[in-house]
């Protein structure tokens, strides 16, 4: 590795551990991202007195397993995300962006996160990087608290850096253009930096609402979901690259059903996230159950609970989707408020839910949402005027859809992308 060629991988190996690591507060971690799981099997790692075991197992998690290489295609275009969200918005590029040809059509074969994987035993030339990136690792534990979840995100990174990297030489001459939809987790943070390594651009499409804690927006593209999203990435810090703010849904025919009086009783549908209380779940599920105004209770799940494990915390129904029938939606902190906002969906925000600080994504300081009471699960509380004009006004920041302004964006950002894809 020539020198320059060695001080951008020192560099982009540390600027994609900054962006892991800001989420979870340099290992101060919120407790939506501990699990029990992360705890009980990094649980030597607790403290810089640890030091000595968190060297020994990173030792051992970087050299003496296999060397995984990734099967990368010839492909102008690679994504790079495997979550049902990430999946969804590179459909959506693919969809928005379509005139460009078949280079921007989405498949899980160009897909980082899907490809075939073969395993090989060390060589002297992975050893020699996978010292460096030891070397690098062991810093980097001087500015973070060392914690089981902290280690897991290092040890993680460390490791899917060097094998995309590994696996990238020689194999993306043909990219131009490599997109992601994830800015702060361990696999679309390492590809994005490995992309940047070897000159090729990157793409961010944002999959759901941010907050002050994400990382900074410096991508050479970037398609964000609305206005208030661009304002946090600013306050963040100073933007970089070409930024384009285009709605997710180009059509809200239901927006207008919002300032709609409802009918005196009603269905409800409960909204969770991935890290619900499940007791402050079944007192809320039981108190919406006797509230006689409402005919029935149901439970949309997240994508990443097992169906199962909401069934052992109450008996309802359980929807994988959105239920297509006429309902009102019961949300805690989640970005899906938004989504079902521009469906036509009432959303009331419940925080209680779940253990994140509520009104995390700031909905109810915006004027966007209505934080309920645990004493409202008894009343009619979907009886109100808060879904008047003046909300809709509000609504704008988070939804470019309410007007046409944004075609113009779209076709400006086609035309960029496109020059780059054919030059």
């Amino acid at each position: 590795m020539k020198v320059l060629a060695a001080i951008k991988f020192v560099f982009l190996f540390y600027k994609g551990l900054e962006r892991n690591f800001k989420i979870i507060g340099y290992g101060r971690v919120p407790e939506i991202y501990i699990t029990e799981k992360v705890t009980e099997k990094y649980a030597f790692a607790k403290g810089f007195r640890s030091i000595g075991a968190v060297v020994k197992n990173l030792k051992r998690e970087l050299f003496a397993g296999a060397v995984r290489n990734f099967d990368f295609p010839d492909a102008q275009v690679l994504f790079c995300g495997a979550s049902e969200n990430n999946e969804r918005e590179f459909r959506y590029f693919a969809e928005a962006f379509s005139s460009l040809g078949e280079s921007v059509k989405y498949s899980r074969v160009n897909n980082v996160s899907f490809f075939e994987q073969t395993r090989s035993r060390h060589s002297p030339k992975t050893r020699s990087v996978f010292i460096l990136i030891f070397i690098l690792s062991l810093i980097y534990t001087v500015r973070i608290k060392i914690c089981p979840t902290s280690y897991k995100y290092l040890v993680s990174y460390a490791r899917l850096f060097g094998w995309v990297y590994l696996s990238a030489i020689d194999r993306v001459d043909a990219t131009k253009l490599a997109v992601v939809a994830n800015d702060h987790t361990d696999l679309p943070v390492a590809f994005s930096m490995v992309m940047q390594l070897f000159g090729v651009r990157m793409l961010y499409l944002q999959h759901a609402e941010v907050t002050e804690k994400f990382p900074a927006l410096d991508f050479d593209y970037s398609i964000l979901r609305n206005v208030r999203s661009r304002r946090v990435y600013e306050g963040i810090a100073p933007v970089k690259g070409s930024v384009f703010v285009i709605p997710r849904v180009f059509e809200l025919p239901g927006i207008a059903n919002l300032s709609n009086s409802l009918p005196a009783n009603i269905h409800v549908v409960v909204y969770l996230s991935s890290v619900f209380d499940a007791v402050q779940v079944r007192i809320c599920i039981e108190a919406l159950k006797n509230n006689p105004n409402i005919i029935s209770v149901s439970i949309k799940r997240h994508p990443r609970v097992p169906v199962e494990k909401i069934h052992s915390v109450v008996g309802v129904e359980v929807f994988d989707v959105v239920p297509g029938h006429e309902h009102v939606a019961v949300v805690p902190n989640s970005s899906v408020a938004v989504e079902l906002l521009e469906a036509g969906v009432r959303v009331y925000q419940y925080f209680a839910l779940d253990s994140v600080s509520p009104d995390y994504y700031g909905f109810v300081r915006d004027g966007i949402t209505r934080e309920l009471t645990a004493g409202d699960l008894c009343t009619s509380f979907w009886n109100d005027d808060f879904y008047s004009k003046d909300w809709l006004s509000k609504f704008k920041v988070y939804s470019p859809a309410v007007d046409e302004e944004w075609r113009a964006v779209l076709l400006e950002a086609q035309d960029k992308i496109g020059a780059l894809l054919r030059d």
